[in-house]
């Protein structure tokens, strides 16, 4: 898992004594391949392009969907940005999951076909 990772901060604070952390996904994966770990943790949303990072096809894993936490994404505006600008992000995000689009677009260019 990704050194300082929010899931190996997670699992640190629950008690989880034998992790092995790296600096990056891609060396994760690389772990993983070359079976110096027996798993490792990533959002679905990221698998598929952590798995191409690290030159692994996805036929050569076993997906185990854990859900370790709920995790939010974050937008980062720059200080000297408006509240009204923030808001009008706000309120275009709100309206595309409103109108289902959000969902459409999570399906087609985040999660795996």
């Amino acid at each position: 898992m990704l050194n300082g990772g929010v899931h190996e901060t997670f699992l640190r604070e629950n008690g989880f004594k034998n992790l092995i952390s790296n600096v990056s996904y891609k060396a994760c994966f690389r772990m993983l391949a070359l079976k110096r770990v027996s798993l490792t943790i990533t959002s679905v949303l990221s698998l598929s392009e952590r798995l191409k990072g690290a030159g692994i096809s996805p036929q050569d894993i076993k997906k185990t969907p854990v859900l370790l936490t709920n995790s939010e994404g974050y937008l980062a505006f720059s200080k000297n940005i408006s509240d009204d600008i923030i808001q009008q992000w706000q309120n275009a995000l709100d309206h595309l999951k409103q109108s289902g689009r959000y969902s459409q677009l999570v399906q087609e260019y985040l999660l795996e076909k």
